[in-house]
């Protein structure tokens, strides 16, 4: 592996869970990281969308939010409502859903390390 240097305003910003939302893959397999680290994102949620059920198998994510606020709501019931700043766990094949609470985008860093 090599240092590199990268800059988010030259990622390019992509369509995600079928329009809902998107996103800027900052880092990912393509690149010469940690053979842990999956992918470093920067997601952009619409407000009034959610990023329908779903999981990741084998992954653990965290996720730090950097404006507005969002719903994750667990299979079980469960909900908990992020704010910027937080940063939160979400374990491996836990299912859940995100959704956006404010009258305008959100964003936060999305972080996927493989077990």
């Amino acid at each position: 592996m090599k240092p590199f240097i990268k800059n988010i305003q030259d990622i390019q910003i992509e369509w995600a869970h079928d329009g809902s939302g998107s996103r800027q893959v900052l880092l990912n397999h393509e690149d010469s990281i940690s053979s842990q680290l999956e992918a470093v994102t920067k997601w952009f949620l619409s407000p009034g969308f959610e990023f329908d059920w779903h999981k990741h198998a084998g992954v653990d994510e965290f996720w730090i939010v950097i404006q507005w606020s969002w719903v994750v709501e667990y299979k079980d019931g469960t909900k908990f409502e992020y704010k910027k700043d937080d940063i939160i766990y979400n374990p491996s094949d836990l299912g859940h859903r995100i959704i956006a609470q404010w009258k305008e985008e959100s964003v936060y860093y999305f972080c996927r390390l493989n077990k």
